[in-house]
Order: C-alpha cells, then sequence, then structure tokens
C-alpha cells in the first residue's frame, strides 16, 4: 500500500483535533447543535471567502452525527491512511508532533 504523506498528516491532525475536542468536551457543559449544520457551514464559509478574496472550489457539507459514529469515521480514515507499519508509533507520533496531550494512545493493533 502507497502512502500519501500529506493525506497521512491530514488524519493524524485530524484525529489529534478530535482527541482534544473530545476531552474538552467532557469537561464542559453540552450546548445543543445548530438546528441546521449546513447553514452554519454555509454562513462560515461565505465569512472565509470573504476574509480571503477567493471562493471556494467545491462546496462544504456539514451534517449531525454522534460522537461513536464520528469515532468510527475517523477510525476508518486512519485505517485507510496510516500503514500497519506505521500505528504502533502513532500515539509517539502525534505526541512528539505536539498534536496530542492526552493519555497515551495503545489501542492500534499490532
Amino acid at each position: 500500500m502507497k502512502m500519501n504523506v500529506s493525506a497521512a498528516i491530514r488524519v493524524i491532525c485530524f484525529a489529534a483535533v478530535f482527541l482534544g475536542t473530545m476531552s474538552a468536551h467532557s469537561q464542559q457543559a453540552a450546548t445543543p447543535a445548530p438546528a441546521d449544520p449546513q447553514v452554519l457551514a454555509d454562513s462560515v464559509a461565505k465569512e472565509v471567502a470573504e476574509i480571503r478574496g477567493l471562493p471556494f472550489k467545491q462546496h462544504v457539507g456539514a451534517e449531525v452525527q454522534s460522537t461513536a459514529q464520528f469515532g468510527e469515521y475517523v477510525s476508518r480514515q486512519i485505517d485507510e491512511v496510516v500503514p500497519e507499519s506505521v500505528r504502533h508509533h502513532y500515539g509517539k507520533i502525534v505526541r512528539t508532533l505536539g498534536l496530542y496531550r492526552g493519555p497515551p494512545i495503545d489501542d492500534f493493533p499490532r
């Protein structure tokens, strides 16, 4: 399996943000999700396009999903992008890069 380094870094960053968000979320009171996440995403995309002075090249989709569904999505993405030979070092990699400060990540298969 040929690995795209850029894609692997994006997944690692994405997972780190997710894990950090989950940690912060567990410490805060739950806030209600927006009524329509697509409306919120469209609003943010419009503001970003105005700030940058450039339109988006493609539509940014948004949807509501449970924490479990999101965790499954991240796991699938990591399985697709991170080669098995690197997975057992994943926790050390994200910690070294400063992308994750939580408890040790040791649930990748060896």
